[in-house]
């Protein structure tokens, strides 16, 4: 479950918020923090990502696009 999101970042810009679930991420389905981060070691600085988010009843696929190496840290 999304806590918070980095204003102004790539998951505000597609429109994620708090309290979503984001459950898969490319191919892999991810239920935690630690499968989360295993995935998310294996993407490459630009690379363009495509993660599954739920809300509410809703399920919904986006591409989001992984930052550049000065902005390191994450999607």
């Amino acid at each position: 479950m999304v806590d918070q999101v980095e204003p102004g970042g790539p998951a505000d810009q597609i429109g994620l918020r708090r309290g979503d679930i984001l459950f898969q991420v490319e191919q892999y389905y991810v239920s935690g923090l630690e499968d989360l981060g295993m995935v998310l070691e294996e993407v490459r600085p630009g690379q363009a990502v495509r993660i599954g988010i739920a809300r509410g009843n809703l399920r919904a696929w986006v591409g989001l696009q992984a930052r550049g190496a000065a902005g390191a840290g994450g999607v």
